[in-house]
């Protein structure tokens, strides 16, 4: 088993019936990362940048603090630091800490000035698409709070727009479930819990130009490895959510219905709860929107006591659907009962789907589709919302319930004091993700086993059919652990340069492990790579490498990491169901290529030369496509010499990513010469010109000042663009004419046949390998 074996995936190879994998607890002190997270990965050819962390310094590696006139830090590598202005109250202070980061040595701590006082606060600047949803992550370890505060704003913290904000309070223990506490420390006198992921979603508003903070109140925190990534597709290309009111921003009466309760049931309505509930007041805590539903054990909640709330939804018979929802819960549900009584927290969530039928006598009576999907309490975080699903046939239905039930269990009877929250819901139908009379490029992608095609690397014991109520689409599914190196699917496909391609990859993550591993080791990223060869050749030499791999030691494959023209780096959480990965990339040159889809990494090998099954995933389907134009429109990386020309070089130099203009350029004079001569004005596309300065206000007259930027906008589906001006030292040299002659007017008109040209031709070559993108900063797509 833990030799390299290649084997053809399909019907010759034959696919041995895998026992369903429980959807287990993870065990206590284990970490588990979000089901979202994505590294910053910019592996492969020049022009390239996937899918990553738009977040610069996220780690605080090898950062100083730089301090103003009065000692306060204002600035950590990319991150700016307000611990003085009017809205940081009395501030507090930010230190950098060594030896302590979750991801590397170093961390920043965020301390306010006292228990009772301060909003001190770090930010950093960010590039993004107008209206588009992103995902924000980090790590906390966290000494005393109040409150933490975290969302994506306007650029500028004095009279910022909020675009979203996520409000957290916690206690010392935050998320005892789900951090490690072996990696407690003490600074000082000073002691803080183990790291703790928080995590949310962001709407970015009208704006492109926004700023990620992280702020809080009397708190005291450490804070590493900041992301912050597109949010991404999480239902297929095509497919509708078709819940009603799915994030409860109508409240908890629409489309919604209470489906079954006990006398004691627990108290229902959207966040937050008042003291009289719950005996302390709740936190106001979404994962989107405005509203989530809580739903909270009253006093004498006990091992008997539910609450069910569900909808009905007209389906397809036979049919593969999904229902996921967002769970969160309030600390860690222990409130003081009453005296010598303490709650254990929420014992048992179950989501579902069920339809209701008759029995013998005639009743109506409510029946599940499968088992339904069993959720320990302890599994659920207090810091962030997970996404749990649950994926099933509907048989001969034609109308089914998505649920989410709340219940207690044997061994406490008194649950007062527990509070689960709902948010995020979606019910859809299950699809590869492709647009419309699109064919995918991936021979047997939804799995079904007809064919020799797919390539696995690592041994045919460790892969094959899960049941069929866990398959993605209704055809097959691949059950696959991981033990050595670049276990996998792979198959080959001939891609052209200069088009883009999108692959999609639909993953579970079946058990995340062990416990005793170090911090930094206790999940398992999952990949997608694309790798210049043919699926054989690449195969042959993994299987080489992996025979004369010393098991603990460092493992690298130059052959096949030199190779790599794009990569998608996850973290599979068991609770995630299956969900979209996705990479979009072009390659440096026509030829054969390999798709592979699996585990990058290896088994844990602990200090004591024991070898640790890591984890382990299910491929639900893969999908492939060439993007087109259109689709690539609002995310591409403009180039200066792509959108413009010049027809005054003495004055005005353009380059890739930036232009430069002599001092006391009037801004006439730029528009003249630079307006007009680019690729987008060409008789398919015009685009629209103008100056801005430090303040976003348009400048037409005078000299282009420092700070200013020139903005380009217009063109039906194109993302607005903003290109830095830079001022030099030279002087301005006015044409002789006093302004283009006709000399300059004939190169003018040269110069712009010829961007015409190459703008025609970057345009077949889908962009001239243009980066996925926006600005400067590299953007999720």
């Amino acid at each position: 088993m833990k030799t390299g074996t290649k084997s053809r995936v399909g019907k010759t190879a034959g696919f041995a019936l895998a026992a369903v994998m429980a959807l287990s607890a993870i065990p206590a002190g284990v970490l588990s990362a979000h089901a979202y997270r994505s590294e910053d990965v910019t592996t492969g050819a020049e022009d390239n940048v996937y899918t990553s962390n738009l977040i610069k310094d996220g780690t605080f590696e090898n950062l100083t603090l730089e301090n103003n006139a009065d000692g306060k830090p204002v600035k950590a590598g990319a991150w700016d630091i307000d611990v003085t202005s009017s809205s940081a109250g009395q501030g507090g202070q930010v230190t950098l800490v060594e030896d302590e980061g979750a991801v590397g040595g170093s961390a920043i701590r965020i301390k306010s000035s006292s228990r009772y006082s301060g909003y001190p606060e770090i930010s950093q600047k960010m590039t993004v698409l107008p209206n588009t949803t992103y995902y924000v992550e980090m790590k906390v370890r966290i000494g005393y709070t109040n409150a933490i505060f975290f969302g994506i704003a306007s650029e500028n913290r004095a009279g910022e727009k909020i675009y979203g904000q996520v409000h957290r309070w916690d206690g010392f223990d935050i998320d005892v479930d789900h951090n490690d506490a072996d990696s407690r420390l003490t600074i000082g006198s000073d002691k803080f819990s183990g790291y703790t992921l928080y995590t949310g979603y962001f709407t970015t508003g009208d704006e492109t130009n926004v700023r990620l903070f992280v702020r809080q109140e009397k708190s005291d925190m450490i804070i590493d490895d900041v992301s912050v990534s597109w949010a991404g597709d999480l239902m297929p290309i095509g497919a509708t959510n078709l819940l009603e009111n799915g994030g409860f921003e109508d409240g908890k009466d629409v489309g919604w219905q209470e489906l079954s309760k006990s006398d004691n049931a627990a108290e229902v309505g959207i966040d937050a709860m008042s003291t009289t509930t719950f005996s302390v007041t709740t936190q106001d805590k979404q994962m989107e929107g405005l509203n989530t539903l809580y739903i909270a054990a009253k006093n004498s909640f006990g091992t008997e006591d539910h609450y069910t709330i569900g909808q009905p939804v007209t389906v397809t018979a036979n049919t593969n659907y999904t229902f996921a929802a967002n769970l969160s819960k309030f600390a860690e549900a222990t409130v003081m009962a009453a005296e010598d009584v303490r709650a254990l927290g929420i014992q048992k969530v179950t989501m579902g789907i069920g339809y209701y039928t008759t029995d013998e006598e005639g009743n109506e009576v409510f029946a599940n589709i499968g088992r339904g999907k069993v959720i320990n309490g302890a599994d659920i975080s207090s810091a962030c919302f997970q996404r749990f699903t649950y994926t099933v046939n509907s048989g001969e239905n034609t109308t089914v319930y998505p649920y989410v039930k709340f219940e207690a269990t044997v061994g406490n009877a008194d649950q007062y004091g527990n509070c689960l929250y709902v948010d995020g819901c979606s019910f859809y139908e299950n699809k590869i993700d492709l647009p419309a009379e699109t064919e995918n490029m991936i021979i047997n992608g939804n799995l079904a086993g007809n064919g020799d095609i797919w390539l696995q690397v690592g041994g045919s014991s460790q892969l094959g059919y899960q049941s069929s109520s866990s398959y993605l689409t209704g055809s097959g599914s691949v059950w696959l652990s991981q033990w050595n190196p670049y276990n996998g699917l792979m198959q080959s496909v001939q891609l052209k340069a200069g088009k883009y391609y999108r692959v999609t990859a639909y993953l579970q993550g079946y058990l995340n492990g062990p416990a005793d591993a170090p911090f930094d080791d206790l999940n398992s990223p999952a990949n997608i790579l694309i790798i210049k060869g043919h699926d054989e050749d690449v195969e042959s030499t993994v299987n080489a490498a992996q025979s004369s791999w010393a098991y603990g030691d460092s493992f690298v494959l130059p052959a096949i990491d030199d190779n790599v023209v794009a990569r998608q780096t996850v973290d599979l959480d068991t609770s995630a169901g299956y969900r979209p990965v996705t990479v979009i990339f072009s390659v440096p040159e026509d030829g054969e290529y390999t798709v592979f889809v699996g585990f990058e990494g290896w088994a844990y090998y602990s200090e004591t030369d024991s070898w640790i099954w890591r984890g382990g995933m299910n491929i639900g389907g893969v999908a492939m496509y060439e993007m087109s134009e259109s689709e690539l429109k609002p995310v591409k990386v403009w180039k200066v010499t792509e959108l413009l020309g010049n027809a005054d070089t003495k004055n005005i130099t353009l380059s890739e990513n930036a232009i430069t203009v002599a001092k006391n350029t009037p801004v006439s004079h730029f528009k003249e010469n630079v307006y007009g001569y680019g690729y987008g004005n060409t008789d398919e596309e015009t685009y629209t010109y103008k100056i801005v300065d430090a303040n976003g206000a348009e400048v037409t007259t005078g000299n282009i000042a420092a700070g200013s930027k020139l903005v380009v906008s217009g063109a039906e589906g194109f993302t607005p663009v903003e290109f830095a001006l830079t001022v030099s030292d030279t002087a301005f040299v006015a044409d002789d004419n006093g302004g283009n002659g006709d000399n300059n007017n004939d190169n003018n008109n040269d110069n712009n046949n010829n961007n015409n040209n190459n703008g025609d031709d970057n345009k077949d070559a889908g962009g001239c390998g243009s980066v996925i993108g926006i600005g400067t900063g590299a953007m999720l797509v």
